[in-house]
């Protein structure tokens, strides 16, 4: 292994825990200055609204939405105004800093975006939501891999040995990158991803997608079938089945319109079910929001849970795919009969947690030592980090 990668990992973590907590309290005020009790929120979408709802609830009311999107300008969410870009600056930038609450985006960095148009047009204090999110932690965190810096540290053995599981410099460079934006926010730092390459089939890793016939594809996470296209895509329809599990009630309605639409020779060979994936049998509560963040464990919702072990006995090979909002580790312990074989591929995405990209791949080589893992990621920042763990027997000597 390139010992570089390590050397930048041991400086990360060799930060006290007492220096890193400081940083979480104080870090945003140290930005925000005098303006940290004057807050204009830049973005009214999802991320905004969770924002002003912990911000209420810790006893804060920002001045301000502001917003790209001009059918929003002049009227109110969630009872707070929102402001075009020029009139939130020419109105607060003297009185107020700015908080960004885009965090994703499929071309460019937000924070780097945004600060730069807010100050072609006057002087503005622009600071990543982030950094509020450290100072409220009780009211804002955890957000899907943004939650308290301190917690990369109370895990650092586990961060080592995380790098050691990656089998090349590509992936290497993509986890100390995401273990140095967890701990600092440096997500404007990360390399740009370009556009053109899909999530779960990267072309530089052929062996991912396989060419066998016999080959069994599961869709942990379906939403409305947009992976199976994607499957199909590279694969083809030469393949004995796909199975594709999808627990919110609009996106599996819309994936069995997919499926339904389906030529019929493949539509036979396509099995969709409506349930979750996790460690056990039985029902779970599921938060249905008919999008793709729609996730079990909240809600009022009752659904289907299933384990792989127990749906998939008996079949092989497989080639496994979770992107399930964070339940990844439930489902994974729910497969430890496949895993311990050896043989299936496993995609699994590892940017719903902060400890996700360690700690998944630790838990499949806990099971079995016959993986290979590679890290790539499919949007910018921190999104879409994806893991994969091929059976060593299909990776190709370096």
């Amino acid at each position: 292994m390139n010992t570089d990668f390590a050397t930048q990992l041991e400086e990360l973590l060799s930060e006290t825990r007492a220096s890193v907590i400081d940083r979480e309290r104080f870090t945003f005020d140290r930005l925000a200055g005098r303006f940290a009790g004057s807050i204009v929120l830049f973005g009214a979408g999802g991320v905004g609204k969770l924002t002003l709802k912990g911000l209420r609830s810790a006893g804060m009311e920002p001045l301000a939405f502001a917003d790209n999107n001009p059918a929003l300008w002049g009227t109110t969410i969630e009872g707070l105004l929102v402001l075009s870009p020029d009139d939130a600056v020419t109105k607060f930038a003297e009185r107020a800093c700015f908080v960004v609450t885009i965090l994703a985006a499929e071309i460019g960095h937000p924070i780097v975006e945004i600060t730069a148009q807010l100050n072609a047009i006057a002087p503005a204090r622009v600071i990543s939501v982030g950094f509020l999110a450290w100072k409220y932690p009780e009211a804002l965190l955890p957000y899907y891999y943004l939650d308290s810096p301190h917690k990369v540290i109370d895990q650092a053995d586990d961060v080592r040995r995380g790098l050691e599981l990656w089998a090349d410099d590509p992936s290497r460079a993509e986890y100390v990158g995401q273990v140095r934006s967890r701990l600092w926010l440096t997500w404007d730092e990360l390399p740009l991803h370009s556009p053109d390459e899909e999530a779960y089939f990267p072309p530089d890793l052929p062996f991912v997608s396989g060419d066998d016939p016999n080959e069994i594809f599961v869709d942990c996470g379906a939403y409305d079938g947009d992976t199976v296209r994607e499957y199909m895509a590279h694969h083809g329809t030469d393949f004995a089945r796909v199975v594709a599990l999808e627990p919110d009630p609009a996106n599996y309605e819309l994936l069995r319109a997919y499926a339904d639409d389906l030529p019929t020779e493949v539509r036979s060979r396509v099995e969709i079910i409506q349930a979750a994936v996790g460690d056990h049998v039985g029902t779970v509560t599921f938060d249905a929001t008919g999008d793709v963040e729609s996730h079990m464990g909240s809600g009022e919702l009752e659904v289907r849970l299933e384990t792989l072990d127990h749906l998939l006995k008996g079949r092989s090979p497989l080639h496994i795919k979770m992107d399930i909002e964070g339940a990844e580790l439930s489902a994974l312990e729910g497969a430890r009969g496949i895993i311990a074989e050896g043989k299936a591929r496993l995609t699994v995405c590892v940017y719903h947690r902060i400890d996700d990209p360690w700690r998944l791949p630790l838990f499949i080589q806990s099971i079995s030592g016959n993986y290979t893992f590679f890290l790539r990621r499919y949007l910018n920042g921190s999104w879409e980090d994806v893991c994969y763990a091929v059976p060593r027997g299909l990776v190709p000597p370096q």
